[in-house]
């Protein structure tokens, strides 16, 4: 299954479409956590409140008008420096750092089918260390530098399982038959958070959920009629940010609620403790894809226009980080120090 790269608003309506499973022997809370929200009074729009020189490191990131022309680009976190790093006539993306910010591992069918490469933090040296007729997408190292996390439809004729294998592409093992999607390690390599379809609703939603790193200790965070996807774990490990369509007028009675007509759901950012407790709306614009600054001040997010919106994690001081002269919006950002 091959996600379309025009444009990330469609994303959770294709995946819906392609892939129908729920989870099993999973804890779940006896009641939704309660919300709290502290969006009303946060900016929509730039408010340049981000001295953009003080931001350090460097962001990954995919931009394409289509599946065949998404590549993967680098920018400073100040906005400087923005290089494309590969150069294919297919699609490229997913990237994420290495801990030492040497490598990156993306996503990338340039094989004909999707599947997980390593390359060069200047995109030299690309291999495929999947190698598997199956889709392969989401990957994420770990924290010590020595495992990366992906989603895959091996060994399933439908299905999406949870896998982790070196960057070598050895020592592959299996997360267990439940539904993975687009895992995120906790900072200390114990745990993985990941998306995953229920059937509370027809054709089944998704909601967060984390695991032990051997794929046991499977507990439901978030419990929602609609989508809740994306989890990036803090690097303190104290906090979960998400997307959300929970603020979507089609799910929201909230005068505040949002629409986009027909161009999709409305996404929102969320926060919580790695329990699920703390559920807290962190911002008003339009958002996807969050990914924490190296040093945990800041969430970085897309879409934006023409750069890549940075806020507190309270979502005060909302500010772009301009990426002119690309095709399209950037998408699915990765941070590194």
């Amino acid at each position: 299954m091959s996600q379309p790269r025009n444009g990330p608003l469609v994303v959770i309506a294709v995946l819906l479409a392609s892939c129908t499973s729920g989870a099993s022997d999973v804890e779940t809370p006896a009641q939704p956590p309660a919300i709290r929200d502290q969006a009303a009074a946060l900016p929509t729009g730039d408010t340049g409140a981000i001295d953009l020189a003080s931001l350090e490191g460097r962001i990954a990131f995919g931009v394409g008008t289509d599946i065949e022309s998404t590549e993967v680009y680098a920018v400073n976190a100040d906005g400087s420096g923005l290089t494309r790093l590969t150069r294919n006539d297919v699609a490229d993306f997913d990237p994420s750092w290495s801990p030492d910010g040497s490598r990156i591992v993306f996503r990338s069918q340039r094989d004909g089918n999707d599947e997980i490469y390593v390359m060069r933090q200047d995109g030299s040296g690309a291999r495929n260390i999947t190698h598997d007729p199956a889709a392969d997408w989401g990957p994420e190292w770990s924290a010590d530098g020595r495992s990366i996390a992906f989603n895959s439809g091996r060994d399933s004729n439908r299905d999406l399982h949870g896998f982790i294998v070196d960057p070598r592409g050895k020592q592959l093992r299996s997360l267990g038959d439940l539904f993975v999607e687009y895992p995120s390690w906790s900072p200390d390599g114990k745990r993985i958070a990941f998306m995953s379809q229920t059937y509370e609703v027809a054709g089944g939603n998704y909601e967060i959920f984390v695991m032990n790193a051997d794929g046991s200790g499977v507990t439901r965070l978030t419990n929602f009629i609609g989508d809740d996807g994306w989890p990036a774990w803090s690097p303190d490990g104290t906090r979960i940010a998400f997307t959300s369509i929970r603020d979507d007028c089609r799910y929201s009675k909230a005068k505040d609620c949002e629409t986009i007509d027909d161009l999709g759901e409305y996404h929102t950012l969320y926060v919580m403790h790695p329990d699920g407790s703390d559920l807290t709306r962190i911002s008003k614009v339009l958002g996807q894809f969050p990914v924490w600054s190296p040093d945990g001040e800041y969430l970085a997010f897309t879409p934006a226009p023409d750069g890549i919106y940075v806020m507190h994690p309270d979502g005060s001081d909302l500010t772009l980080i301009p990426t002119e002269g690309l095709p399209a919006e950037p998408e699915m950002p990765d941070w590194i120090a």
